[in-house]
């Protein structure tokens, strides 16, 4: 089972240059986005998200940025991915834990750009929902053609 998505503002695949992985992004410097999954229920035995991201700096999560798991029946942010990854290449952030009590509820993924400016850009992949030990028990790649 994967994370489909809906799309939304600037929600866009690209090529990756040199290796033709895709990534998705929502805004650049110069524009604003968001990208929003549909829901899907978090597994038995979660514990925490994971996700490839580049670019936005702390000023940036600070101004609501960042990717956010968030619960469908009151858009209650569970976890927020906000590591200071600002850069050009992919890290892994794995700020987003504390999901335990929420197995079995339905969630969305959602991914916001909120602020222009300099390292505002938000490029993700790769969203992966681990367990206590760390291991993958939901795993997905952004859905590119």
């Amino acid at each position: 089972m994967g994370v489909c998505w809906n799309g939304g503002h600037n929600g866009n695949c690209h090529d990756l240059p040199g290796n033709g992985a895709k990534w998705f992004y929502a805004g650049n410097d110069q524009d604003v986005g968001e990208a929003k999954s549909y829901s899907f229920s978090l597994p038995k035995g979660i514990a925490s998200m994971s996700v490839l991201r580049a670019g936005m700096s702390d000023w940036h999560t600070k101004q609501g940025s960042g990717i956010f798991v968030k619960r469908e029946e009151d858009d209650k942010t569970l976890c927020t991915a906000n590591a200071n990854v600002a850069g050009w290449r992919f890290k892994e952030d794995d700020t987003c834990q504390g999901l335990a009590p929420y197995a079995g509820q339905k969630v969305y993924i959602l991914a916001k750009n909120a602020k222009k400016g300099g390292w505002g850009k938000l490029f993700f992949d790769d969203i992966r929902f681990l367990g206590a030990d760390e291991k993958v028990i939901l795993g997905s790649s952004i859905p590119c053609k």
